[in-house]
């Protein structure tokens, strides 16, 4: 029985050119959108042009909106890039030590992006792994990197107010490849979706999400107050 070819249409090509600019480029969403609309208006915009008089002023106020729309992007990603690197070596300097005296979630949701992967990056130190925060600029998908023995780990960190959708799922996946990993991991102060627990379950993603995070706070406060009898 040969097996029909399924059909794509302009949804299953834009989500293709999406995980390509996400995975292979490593754009951020607003990037990755940024280029997606930019090449829907382009080809519009040019044939608006060829359409008399009133179809070449709506080419040039679509071809202005691209190039206003391009710039900006190119704008957010230069200040995103040097506020992550900013942030990050502040981290470094003041906020390891506050690591430590993290006793509840609710102190853990407080905590800035940046912070959040410290933290995530000490309960992998703390289960005996060498660990690494990656680059700013260039993390791949992986926040952190969880070394011990043979094994690998690729770490998405994801500090959010609302709960995980399959994006970084996919992120913590696609990680495994350019750092040579062999496991994944999405970590995150919230939840997952529904959807987004299936994808990592399938891509076989570890998740260590609310409900895990608080009962490692809980097993580090009752080891404390061991000690300090």
């Amino acid at each position: 029985m040969v097996k029909q070819k399924k059909e794509e249409n302009l949804e299953d090509i834009i989500e293709k050119l999406y995980f390509f600019l996400k995975y292979k480029l490593h754009f951020d969403d607003f990037q990755a959108s940024t280029v997606i609309i930019s090449l829907c208006l382009f080809p519009i915009s040019l044939l608006l042009g060829f359409n008399g008089t009133s179809g070449l002023y709506a080419f040039k106020v679509l071809f202005y909106l691209l190039i206003l729309l391009d710039f900006c992007c190119i704008v957010y990603s230069v200040l995103k890039i040097r506020n992550i690197k900013k942030n990050r070596t502040k981290s470094k300097s003041i906020n390891i030590k506050d690591i430590n005296t993290i006793r509840s979630i609710e102190e853990v949701d407080l905590l800035s992006g940046i912070e959040f992967e410290f933290f995530i990056e000490k309960i992998f130190k703390d289960r005996g792994y060498k660990t690494t925060i990656t680059k700013a600029s260039h993390d791949g998908g992986a926040d952190v990197l969880a070394e011990k023995g043979n094994d690998l780990i690729c770490i998405q960190a994801k500090r959010k107010s609302k709960n995980i959708n399959k994006y970084p799922v996919f992120d913590a996946y696609h990680a495994q490849k350019p750092f040579n990993a062999n496991k994944a991991c999405i970590a995150t102060n919230r939840e997952l979706t529904e959807q987004a627990k299936n994808f990592a379950h399938y891509l076989d993603v570890e998740i260590l999400d609310r409900y895990k995070i608080m009962a490692i706070l809980r097993k580090r406060n009752n080891s404390k107050s061991v000690r300090n009898k």
